[in-house]
């Protein structure tokens, strides 16, 4: 028996699925007429535009969550290259590190070597102050800054102050629990340092600018631009070897050197004092040893 087909055209509509999506199409294509609409009728498809604008967005998000995914991974992948090679070059630093760490040991063992087999009297230990500026001070010193320790915590006048750049400046005046420090810069320091590799002395001036001038520089020396500048400690006051700056160019032909110093004494905030015993002089140990001499002699009488 012959299964009779059906002639109308329209005979897949009966199906109940086909049927829903086209009503589901009829549906979008009003709501997209309804969001386009730009003719002067755009106030009465307002309301009908917001309903569609709710009820695409959720498809439009669900839409959207793979294009999201993917953006994300390029960004983590991205993240991830730059960590990585963040973290070779820290391996590739810490390791120089390590051996010039190891370098160092080596050398400080034959410096202690060389001071015992010449007994030689090394540098008297330091002790460190750690300290915080508080204030920025006005007066006679221009570039100075306040410190919240003082003689109680054995701070005395001349000693350096240091950050973990380099030098700051040293004590000029001390009271019981606060203390002053006179910064490089400023323009009555005065601070004897010596050249990187060189034997020859100068003295850093500060003129209230960043970059401090190089002054009574030893005779026929003259400085490579670039080279690093230490305390030499022939003031007696500061120690010897702490960093300080490099030597820039001068600012005009035939002017003095500058220095460009390791510390941004701009922004200065924890610092340390480097407090050591003081160094008693022949004259002062004449006076001491009479003094003490009469007061045996009062004792003895």
């Amino acid at each position: 028996m012959a299964i009779r087909r059906s002639t109308n055209p329209f005979a897949w509509l009966r199906g109940f699925w086909t049927r829903a999506s086209l009503v589901f199409l009829i549906l979008i294509s009003v709501v997209m007429l309804a969001v386009n609409n730009r003719s002067g009728d755009e106030i009465a498809f307002e309301g009908i535009r917001q309903i569609a604008d709710e009820v695409a967005s959720p498809a439009m998000q669900v839409i959207d969550m793979p294009l999201s995914g993917v953006q994300n991974v390029g960004k983590w992948f991205s993240s991830y290259w730059n960590s990585a090679a963040r973290l070779r070059e820290l391996e590739k630093e810490n390791r120089n590190l390590r051996q010039w760490e190891t370098l160092s040991n080596a050398l400080q063992g034959k410096i202690l070597s060389y001071e015992e087999l010449l007994n030689m009297q090394g540098e008297t230990d330091i002790n460190v102050v750690s300290a915080r500026i508080i204030a920025e001070a006005r007066g006679p010193f221009v570039r100075s800054g306040l410190l919240r320790v003082g003689r109680i915590k054995g701070i005395v006048v001349g000693q350096a102050v240091v950050n973990p750049q380099g030098v700051i400046g040293r004590i000029v005046t001390v009271g019981r629990n606060s203390s002053r420090v006179l910064f490089l810069n400023d323009l009555n320091s005065r601070v004897p340092v010596t050249f990187e590799g060189a034997v020859s002395r100068a003295i850093i001036s500060g003129n209230n600018t960043r970059f401090p001038e190089l002054t009574y520089i030893g005779e026929g020396f003259v400085p490579e631009i670039g080279t690093k500048i230490s305390t030499s400690g022939d003031d007696g006051v500061l120690p010897s070897g702490l960093l300080v700056g490099e030597v820039i160019a001068p600012k005009r032909e035939g002017g003095k050197f500058q220095v460009k110093l390791y510390a941004n004494l701009a922004i200065v905030d924890f610092v340390q004092v480097l407090s050591r015993p003081p160094v008693i002089t022949p004259e002062q140990e004449i006076v001491e040893d009479n003094l003490l001499d009469a007061e045996l002699g009062d004792v003895a009488q």
